[in-house]
């Protein structure tokens, strides 16, 4: 027994030994590895300059200073709009780059496609159906890449399966989103179109992100904040929130009466976004009657639309916690 337990203390401590020699070995070859980066980065940035005003510049062949060479080339184009980014990806396209871009999207390695969507992006390369591709791949880091790419590409394809994407969570909420306001104008039609999409959570997104996208879409949300499904509704009535039309605000107040206690309270959050006091006693009755979330919401609208008139309603006996709360906060703020 005695055997047993020195054989197998001897065992963990070569183990212990190996793991401790591996990591030492590993930090030592990532920081030669960081050093010849830095050192070709330095040495390269006067090519890619000279490249950059068409002065003769070559890009390198070997691996590391190609990889460098792109990065630069990427950091510079973060800069550019316009003509100038034009430009640059097509003599990008003529020396290579974007061929060499599309081979790094198939990398086996996680790190290279992740970084190769981020540079396709910056140089402008319309790389547009290999990154919506990237959109399906099983790392996050190169998903949320190529959903950056696709906005600063301003690519219109990219859109629905920019919304798929962020419907089922495959990317960060906040790249997505930016990726299809950076789309602009051209995203709301392809939005409308998914606001009958038959998968409720894409319906969902859809009419969210046409509250940042369109005001002119008011007539699609109307039809939308019929949906039968209330998480669609709360998406609806908060896209409607940022439009300020008179038929949003119509819409809103409509939706004061929602069935479901989310919908309603969204809808009051809604109300006081669009800074309509006309519904201030509609507010007060569900501050006073209503649910939970809906009466919070309510209570919290009024404070927004008449931070005076809610001061008035809980000198009222019997005023609702709610109401106390928001007239005290009103009164802070």
């Amino acid at each position: 027994m005695k055997d047993i337990i020195f054989f197998a203390t001897v065992v963990f401590g070569v183990v212990n030994v190996v793991i401790a020699l591996l990591v030492v070995a590993g930090r030592f070859i990532f920081s030669i590895v960081d050093r010849r980066r830095e050192k070709a980065e330095q040495r390269l940035k006067p090519e890619v300059l000279a490249w950059l005003d068409e002065e003769g510049g070559s890009i390198p062949r070997r691996r590391l200073e190609k990889e460098v060479f792109e990065g630069l080339v990427a950091r510079y184009g973060r800069a550019l709009r316009g003509l100038d980014r034009d430009r640059l990806a097509e003599m990008a396209r003529e020396q290579g780059i974007e061929k060499s871009l599309a081979q790094q999207l198939r990398s086996r390695k996680w790190w290279r496609r992740a970084a190769a969507a981020y540079r396709v992006g910056d140089i402008g390369l319309p790389l547009v159906r290999q990154l919506v591709s990237a959109l399906e791949d099983e790392n996050r880091q190169v998903r949320d890449s190529a959903a950056r790419s696709l906005g600063r590409l301003g690519a219109v394809a990219g859109v629905q399966p920019l919304v798929v994407s962020l419907a089922h969570n495959r990317i960060a909420r906040a790249v997505g989103a930016q990726a299809l306001i950076d789309i602009g104008l051209a995203a709301a039609d392809p939005l409308e179109r998914l606001l009958w999409h038959h998968d409720e959570s894409i319906r969902a997104v859809a009419a969210e992100l046409l509250g940042h996208i369109e005001q002119g879409s008011v007539n699609a949300l109307e039809m939308a904040s019929n949906d039968m499904n209330p998480e669609v509704r709360v998406s609806v009535v908060r896209a409607l929130g940022r439009c300020g039309s008179r038929t949003s605000v119509e819409i809103v107040n409509r939706m004061l009466d929602d069935p479901v206690p989310f919908v309603r309270a969204a809808a009051a959050t809604a109300v006081g976004s669009l800074g309509t006091k006309d519904r201030f006693k509609r507010l007060v009755d569900m501050a006073v009657r209503d649910e939970y979330l809906p009466a919070k919401a309510a209570a919290a609208a009024i404070a927004v639309l008449e931070p005076e008139g809610i001061q008035r309603a809980v000198r009222a006996p019997g005023a609702p916690p709610h109401l106390v709360e928001a007239a005290d906060l009103a009164r802070v703020s």
